[in-house]
């Protein structure tokens, strides 16, 4: 399978973002429908081609991480209880040997479409996508307490890289299917309390959502010396439902 040519962007504190530098525009098509109908659900990425280099949508999975020591890297295995054949298992140490108070994170990510434009997920949500949906398990490693599991999405409606997110603090050990509303206050994605995303309008976030990314981070600390390595994430069947 070919794969458009990307390059990590690099951010100054917690999760990077995948930025391609070639590609066609390809925003998905939602069908239209009503708050009483039942949608489609369109699969992001289930995996089952073995890569997990390109998304079914056209984007691509792109790792990046911090400067401080920290470091991920992302494999198609074959799982026990997963749907399918393959799932994305991702790898993290998550530290910060700087010296600094530095927050330590990695990320994945993958831009919703192949050229990294927008898409206005309002237009989504009115057409009767609720959320986004994903099977995962997790395994938090050695070391320093205080990491999450970020299931983000990534708006360039603001600069400084605070994003709506999804914290996961207790991943589950065993296969667990999770549906994230994307509207705030249903017990989904929330706003973080830094930052442009901490005040922007839901709509103004929404309309120009341009990325779904995991990260495993450091979520309470900052601290120099922080440390937690062999961290384990699998995902399968990423949805919008």
């Amino acid at each position: 399978m070919g794969c458009s040519s990307k390059k990590a962007a690099t951010e100054p504190e917690e999760e990077a973002t995948a930025t391609p530098t070639t590609g066609t525009a390809n925003t998905p098509t939602f069908t239209p429908t009503n708050n009483t109908t039942a949608v489609t659900p369109i699969v992001f990425d289930n995996y089952e081609d073995g890569d997990v280099d390109d998304t079914l949508i056209g984007g691509s999975w792109i790792v990046t991480y911090d400067t401080f020591g920290s470091s991920m890297t992302k494999t198609a295995v074959n799982e026990a209880g997963q749907t399918g054949n393959f799932c994305m298992r991702l790898d993290a140490d998550v530290y910060n040997g700087s010296g600094a108070s530095n927050w330590a994170w990695t990320s994945c990510a993958a831009d919703v479409t192949p050229s990294a434009q927008p898409v206005d997920f309002n237009v989504l949500t009115t057409n009767g996508y609720t959320g986004l949906r994903i099977k995962y398990k997790g395994l938090f490693g050695i070391g320093s307490t205080g990491v999450a599991f970020l299931v983000q999405l990534v708006s360039n409606a603001t600069t400084d890289f605070s994003k709506f997110r999804y914290v996961i603090t207790a991943p589950s050990s065993t296969w667990t299917t999770i549906d994230i509303p994307f509207k705030l206050g249903q017990g989904g994605f929330t706003r973080p309390n830094w930052g442009q995303a901490s005040t922007i309008s839901e709509a103004d976030y929404y309309a120009q959502i341009r990325a779904i990314e995991f990260s495993i981070s450091d979520y309470t600390s900052g601290a120099a010396g922080f440390e937690n390595r062999g961290n384990q994430w699998w995902i399968d069947d990423v949805t919008y439902y």
